[in-house]
């Protein structure tokens, strides 16, 4: 990404939706248990588990721009898909967050080609 010219030089409504996603997966998400009635130590932390770092690293690869940022949201995107569908098959009441979440990815994505 370096050789490439990653760049978060971004100052569209894309880029700023894609902070405050960054955002939510760092701080919110871990905060979430107690609202579906689960134990703290059940918290999902960035780094550890995988459905906040794809939604903070979505976050960030919507804030950046340079020439393989398009590449890199296929892996992040699908995971939320595979990890929001199957937790909606388990019954988990939190498995609306990681489809909102690529939803939204999306959407931005698709107003950020556009408004080009």
């Amino acid at each position: 990404a370096a050789r490439g010219g990653l760049a978060f030089d971004r100052r569209d409504i894309a880029g700023r939706l894609g902070l405050l996603i960054a955002v939510v997966g760092l701080v919110v998400y871990p905060l979430l248990p107690p609202l579906f009635g689960r134990p703290w130590a059940s918290a999902e932390v960035f780094g550890i588990a995988p459905d906040p770092t794809a939604i903070a690293a979505l976050g960030v690869l919507l804030a950046a721009s340079g020439g393989f940022v398009p590449l890199l949201f296929a892996i992040p995107l699908l995971w939320l898909l595979l990890s929001g569908l199957t937790l909606h098959a388990m019954g988990d009441p939190q498995a609306w967050l990681p489809l909102l979440a690529a939803a939204t990815i999306f959407a931005a994505l698709t107003l950020r080609r556009i408004a080009r």
